[in-house]
Parts: C-alpha cells; structure tokens; sequence
C-alpha cells in the first residue's frame, strides 16, 4: 500500500539529511576540506545550501563552481546508494 501523504515531509527532509551526511564525508577529503557546506531542509524553500556563512536557494545558484561539483558529487553517490541513478543518468 501507498503510504499517506503526510509522510512525504518527513522523507524529504531525510534525502537531504542524507545527503548532507554524504557531502560532509565527500567534504572531508576534498581539498575543499577547510570549507564549511552543508545542505538543510526549509519548508518554505526547499533545500538551502550553506558555504562559509552564505545561504544559498539552490545549489544552482552557489557563486563557486568547485563547491557546485562537490554538492553534485554527493548528490550522485546518494544516488548510486539508493539505485537512483539509473532513472537520473
């Protein structure tokens, strides 16, 4: 059975909770490392991206490409976790 729509709030929130757990592992080896980005969930904006102190709407919409490709790389492997990408190529 198709669980209520109530859940989806929930779920949503732990994709990007899980995701930021990813970027936070990707980060640490990165040579980005020093840098502080995460990823949040607002019910009003949907995912935030934070990178030293800036908010940012969208992941499109941060300045800095090397961080762009950090956040899509976790968002790849979140992916490839959960048997994603075959339907996002």
């Amino acid at each position: 059975p198709t669980p209520p729509a109530k859940s989806e709030a929930p779920s949503a929130q732990s994709i990007v909770t899980q995701i930021n757990d990813i970027l936070q592992e990707v980060l640490a080896e990165s040579p980005l490392a020093e840098r502080k980005i995460s990823l949040m969930q607002e019910p009003s904006m949907g995912v935030i991206v934070w990178v030293d102190g800036s908010k940012y709407s969208s992941i499109d919409s941060v300045p800095d490409p090397a961080v762009k490709e950090l956040i899509q790389t976790a968002v790849r492997k979140w992916e490839k976790k959960n048997d994603l990408s075959r339907r996002y190529p």
